[in-house]
C-alpha cells in the first residue's frame, strides 16, 4: 500500500490512501509511528527494540540507554527515517530526556 509519512517536531502521521491511520509510540525510544501496538515480534525501525524477545528480559529503560549509548541512530535499513528525523527531539517530545 502506497503511504506517505510526515514527519514534524510535534507530531508524526500516516495517510493510507486518503485515510489517517492510528499510530503507536515505542516505549523505548518515543517513535511515534509504529503501525501496531509494540508487542510480540514488531520491530521499531527506529531503535531496533524487538518486542516480546529484546523486553523480555530487560527493562524498556536499559533499552533505551544502550540505543543511546550506541549513538541514537536510525536502525531499521527497510525503512527510510523520516525527513528531518532527530532522535534527541523525539526522545524530548516523548518525555524521555
Amino acid at each position: 500500500m502506497a503511504r506517505i509519512l510526515i514527519w514534524s517536531i510535534s507530531e508524526i502521521t500516516v495517510f493510507k490512501w486518503g485515510l489517517e491511520e492510528m499510530l503507536y509510540t515505542c516505549p523505548v525510544c518515543c517513535y511515534p509511528g509504529l503501525e501496531r501496538q509494540p508487542r510480540q515480534f514488531l520491530i521499531c525501525p527506529s531503535c531496533g527494540t524487538e518486542f516480546g524477545y529484546d523486553d523480555a528480559t530487560l527493562t524498556h529503560e536499559v533499552l533505551r540507554y544502550r540505543w543511546i549509548q550506541n549513538g541514537a541512530a536510525w536502525h531499521s535499513r527497510a525503512i527510510s527515517k523520516p525527513h528531518g528525523w532527530d532522535p534527541w527531539v523525539q526522545l524530548a517530545l516523548g518525555g524521555r530526556l
